[in-house]
């Protein structure tokens, strides 16, 4: 968001990242027909690594959820 703002170009973001900038004038909807309704959540760890717990049961919790 803040290169976007920065005048890097168009981005594309989850209204949760974006309404922040929008609200304090610092970035401009534009294409807003054009909008897509997203659900997914994508968790990336290192390999090498066994998963987290903690981290598996909040997984497990959206996988149920969605």
């Amino acid at each position: 968001m803040a290169a976007v703002a920065a005048g890097a170009g168009i981005g594309m973001a989850a209204s949760f990242m974006a309404t922040p900038g929008i609200r304090r004038g610092e970035l401009v909807p534009i294409l807003s027909d054009f909008t897509v309704e997203r659900h997914n959540i994508t968790a990336v760890w290192p390999a090498s690594r066994r998963t987290n717990p903690a981290l598996r049961a909040f997984l497990d919790m959206l996988v149920e959820r969605v």
